[in-house]
């Protein structure tokens, strides 16, 4: 009886040794047909021996705010690079026994595996089966196509080889997790833990672990968004094969079949501050290149500061309503292209450092992209500040001159005023001190200073402060027949709040790749373009200007300058304090809407989301008080009539309570209503109004 047991297991052991030899010949064969039919078909073999194999995985670009607050992220394929050591056990354990049970034990090949999946695809006359290990998988999303032929098979079974000689078992496992398609647009096990779990890779369980590695076959057709029980029935698949393959017990299987798994809700996450992200995106691919921003795996961090940006934004919805309540703002209007008009921009930065702090570029980025923060708007009266600071630093105008309102013509150009009360019959203001003329916003008085000046110091002036528009030097520029960029205008104001600095627009703080290595990183460029004493007296005239509008805010040291063009298609708002430059504007994207007739439209809408949004940034931003510079300012009354201080003959309607930097005070008493002089007391103080 033992004899004829130990014969049987002889041929027993015979025959498998043959099966095995036979198995290895077959599989040699396979080889060398592979490497032959490689090079038959037209793809030089010495090509697919002399690949690389470097992993360069498409990893997913995160923009941040300067908080450290996720904003975006850009991708081709949606993945972050996980370690291996980060991925639980469990998870490796499954995919594992689901995709290639044999992994740690072959050379990239499973030869039994494969001539099974051959001979079922003989069988069947179509490549049904592929039999692929995890090596195979890897080589197959990195190198090849995904198309179904022999020749991408062979290639395929070469390359794994391959791959098997230049990495551990380990990294092409690390590579593989990181690789791989998990559906709902989620590669790699970090990106689909997110996806479907909200939570990262080396947090998840065995109930998940289990799902995701099942997801792996057929991820549309599997995943739970589609069909959550052919889902499920996976899973109980997985982790049957891990019981079966000794990774978990019973008790383990049961408890993970039974657990209750809570997804993620499929909709896409909007990007916060969209209109800045756009324009940060820009901004990177011109730099870094599309490639790289889409797949460099970035960690973009950036000025914008999110609570300040869902400020400026609750601002503008806010002041929405308020203003259609007041029956101000049209409801239904749209322009030829279906865009709600009109349409509002804001953009605020840190003067100091020129970072961008928030910027919104339309009412709703859903439906229209366009950033009006950064196209070119006609700035209306905004643009004097570049009239105004030119002609006091050049000395052209000084603060006692006196300004006339009246009728004047330019080559057959004249220049109206838009009076507040259109219907009372006069149409010029008559004389002006240099305030009256700012608060009033007096076209005439602008352009005549504007001409006295020279228009082309303005051009530099306002190139100097940060205008890169076009400017073209025409005598209607002083009012602001030029367009400019709401952006541009931000960092302009700017140098006044720093008493005459301009910094460089700093969008980007810095760029990381994704292993941490800094590519790029910015420090505050800031250069004088304007003297101290310049920008004290003109924020002492733009100071009143903002008391007599809707930004006005009580204790905040403020100041700002309203903006209006001829067909009131765009209304700004421009104001600033000493640590932001904010400015809003408001109007119609084209001509074939037009906006309101209302007076001065930008001392309403635009004032007041601009005052919306600072009561907001005030809980971040405490008040403080414009630089001084050891300055002195003195109070005088002066008569209008001659800009020289008033005497007791003046008569009481031209004569005006007027502020100077010490020393820039008129020196003279009025000549112009003559009789004895009564000397008044000039007073020296430091006035709030």
């Amino acid at each position: 009886m033992r004899g004829k047991t130990y014969k049987v297991l002889k041929r027993l052991l015979s025959f498998l040794l043959y099966i095995g030899l036979l198995g290895l010949i077959i599989f040699l064969l396979l080889v060398s047909a592979s490497l032959i039919l490689i090079e038959q078909s037209g793809v030089k073999l010495s090509q697919v021996l002399s690949l690389p194999l470097d992993y360069k995985p498409k990893l997913t670009t995160e923009i941040y705010d300067r908080n450290g607050y996720l904003l975006a992220q850009l991708y081709s394929e949606f993945r972050y690079f996980t370690p291996l050591e980060k991925i639980p056990q469990h998870l490796i354990n499954a995919v594992i026994a689901t995709e290639d049970k044999n992994f740690w034990n072959h050379k990239g090949v499973d030869a039994m595996s494969s001539l099974r999946a051959i001979w079922h695809n003989l069988r069947s006359g179509e490549l049904r089966e592929g039999g692929s290990t995890i090596t195979q998988q890897l080589v197959r999303s990195l190198y090849l196509s995904p198309e179904p032929t022999l020749k991408r098979k062979l290639t395929e079974i070469v390359l794994a080889m391959r791959m098997e000689q230049k990495y551990s078992k380990e990294k092409i496992l690390e590579m593989y997790l990181n690789q791989v398609y998990f559906g709902s647009g989620a590669y790699g096990v970090e990106a689909a833990s997110l996806t479907y779990f909200g939570k990262h890779a080396e947090e998840l369980d065995l109930a998940e672990s289990a799902l995701l590695a099942g997801l792996i076959t057929a991820p549309s057709r599997l995943s739970p968004y589609i069909d959550e029980q052919a889902c499920r029935e996976r899973q109980k698949l997985v982790l049957e094969r891990m019981r079966k393959n000794v990774m978990i017990t019973e008790s383990e299987m049961q408890e993970a079949l039974d657990f209750s798994l809570d997804f993620q809700d499929k909709s896409l996450k909007p990007w916060k501050a969209s209109y800045f992200v756009d324009y940060v995106r820009e901004i990177l691919e011109d730099e870094f290149g599309p490639e790289k921003l889409y797949a460099g795996g970035l960690k973009v961090y950036t000025s914008l500061d999110l609570e300040l940006q869902e400020f400026a934004e609750a601002a503008i919805q806010e002041g929405i309503v308020y203003w259609k309540e007041a029956g101000v703002w049209p409801e239904g209007l749209a322009d030829a292209s279906g865009i709600s008009q009109p349409q509002v921009a804001l953009v605020a930065i840190d003067p100091k450092g020129g970072d961008i702090l928030a910027m919104v570029g339309g009412t709703d980025y859903s439906k229209t992209q366009f950033n009006r923060a950064l196209s070119l708007r006609q700035p209306g009266s905004a643009f004097k500040i570049f009239v105004y600071s030119t002609a006091l630093e050049t000395g052209t105008l000084k603060p006692s001159d006196v300004l006339v309102s009246e009728p004047i013509n330019i080559d057959g150009w004249s220049p109206s005023e838009y009076r507040e009360n259109p219907f009372s019959g006069k149409r010029y203001y008559g004389t002006l001190t240099v305030r009256e003329a700012i608060v009033k916003s007096s076209n005439i008085a602008a352009v005549k200073v504007a001409l006295k000046t020279g228009l082309e110091p303005i051009i530099e002036t306002a190139r100097s402060m940060g205008i890169t528009s076009e400017l073209q030097p025409l005598p209607s520029m002083a009012i602001g027949s030029m367009e400019v960029r709401p952006l541009e205008m931000a960092q302009a104001y700017g140098v006044l709040a720093t008493g005459g600095f301009k910094s460089d627009l700093r969008p980007i703080l810095k760029v990381e790749d994704w292993q941490g290595h800094v590519l790029k990183e910015t420090t505050p460029k800031k250069e004088r373009v304007l003297s101290e004493k310049t920008c004290m007296q003109l924020t002492d005239y733009f100071r009143s200007v903002i008391a007599t509008t809707k930004a006005y805010i009580p204790d905040l040291p403020s100041a700002g300058k309203t903006g209006t063009n001829d067909f009131f298609r765009d209304a700004w708002f421009c104001g600033y304090t000493p640590n932001i430059s904010c400015v809003v504007w408001t109007g119609n994207d084209n001509s074939s809407v037009n906006f309101s007739t209302r007076y001065n439209i930008g001392m309403y809408l635009p004032a007041s989301f601009w005052g919306n949004f600072m009561k907001q940034a005030l809980m971040k931003l405490p008040p403080e008080d414009f630089p001084q510079g050891g300055m002195e300012r003195t109070a005088v009354y002066i008569c209008r009539d001659s800009g020289k201080k008033a005497t007791a003959n003046c008569p009481a309607e031209s004569v005006v309570k007027e502020y100077f930097i010490k020393g820039t005070e008129p020196e003279g008493w009025c000549s112009v209503h003559t009789s004895t002089i009564s000397k008044n007391e000039v007073t020296t103080s430091t006035p709030t109004d």
